[in-house]
């Protein structure tokens, strides 16, 4: 048996601070405004070609020799995956249901400021998907705000994510006359707060219950791989960061009296370069064949 657990969002872990950001970026001021970039897959079963298929270095890292590449390669793997997303998204309804989170989440942002009595403007940008990252920094340069907070929506700081979308940011403002005078934070990662480690335990406590018999399930961390060079070479964060929430979780569960077994693995792996290890395919398969009987999935954002 296999259940799943979706990742939730709980604002409390946000606090007060300011800053910019990926696959998602945003942004908050004290005058206040916020992006959000998101890299995630769009929004319909056959928009790929509508998508902004030109992913920085950070994310394709080619050589320099061959960054001439990077466009047509880009496309290439688009339209490549195009079927199998495109079969996903029907099994899920004909479509994703990422935006109108986004929407939810950033609505639920500025009304918690506001409960602190901060006034916010909100924005949401997207790196591949509409609203693209480039119209929420026209609407905040009419808007004209005085500060800027930008918030990844991704939990874990890695290169290919948050790391992406600030370089675009920083691209942007610095040649931007306004832009580059106004005062702007950076979120780089909020894995480690209360809020949000509190929510997954609760999250993960609520679907053990689910179970017949809930201490014998397997708890399985399942997050997005990133290629090993990034990690090793590059010195990614992200493998670390995401070890070090699965522990902070863990222990939660452990002060709640829940001492299931857990484990981690990495998905999403493309192309022939060797990824995060272990992959989460091939650890299903090891745990089917050391007789596995109960499974809890959680997907982990990268």
């Amino acid at each position: 048996m296999m259940h799943t657990a979706a990742a939730p969002c709980d604002l409390d872990r946000f606090g007060v601070v300011f800053r910019s950001s990926h696959r998602h970026s945003d942004c908050v001021t004290f005058a206040a405004n916020k992006i959000r970039s998101d890299i995630r897959n769009p929004g319909c079963v056959d928009c790929h070609s509508n998508c902004n298929k030109s992913p920085s270095q950070d994310i394709i890292r080619l050589p320099r020799l061959f960054r001439f590449l990077q466009r047509p390669l880009a496309k290439l793997i688009s339209v490549l995956r195009a079927p199998k997303s495109k079969e996903g998204y029907a099994a899920i309804g004909g479509g994703s249901p990422l935006r109108k989170i986004t929407d939810d989440q950033a609505l639920a942002i500025k009304k918690a400021l506001e409960a602190k009595g901060l006034s916010s403007n909100v924005y949401v940008g997207m790196r591949y998907w509409y609203p693209f990252t480039e119209e929420a920094i026209q609407q905040i340069k009419r808007d004209r705000i005085t500060r800027l907070v930008v918030l990844p929506l991704y939990p874990q700081f890695s290169i290919s994510t948050t790391g992406s979308s600030v370089r675009v940011l920083e691209q942007v403002f610095r040649e931007d006359a306004y832009l580059s005078t106004l005062p702007v934070s950076i979120i780089n990662s909020w894995y480690q707060r209360e809020g949000y480690i509190k929510s997954m335990a609760n999250l993960i406590e609520k679907e053990l219950q689910s179970f017949s018999e809930p201490r014998e399930a397997m708890i399985f961390f399942s997050a997005h791989g990133v290629p090993v060079s990034y990690v090793e070479e590059a010195g990614d964060p992200y493998r670390d960061q995401m070890e070090d929430c699965i522990f902070l979780i863990m222990q939660e569960l452990k002060a709640r009296g829940i001492n299931n077994e857990h484990t981690l693995a990495y998905q999403s792996r493309v192309g022939p370069v060797q990824w995060l290890k272990p992959y989460t395919d091939e650890v299903l398969v090891e745990l089917g064949q050391k007789g596995i009987k109960s499974l809890l999935a959680v997907p982990l954002c990268e």
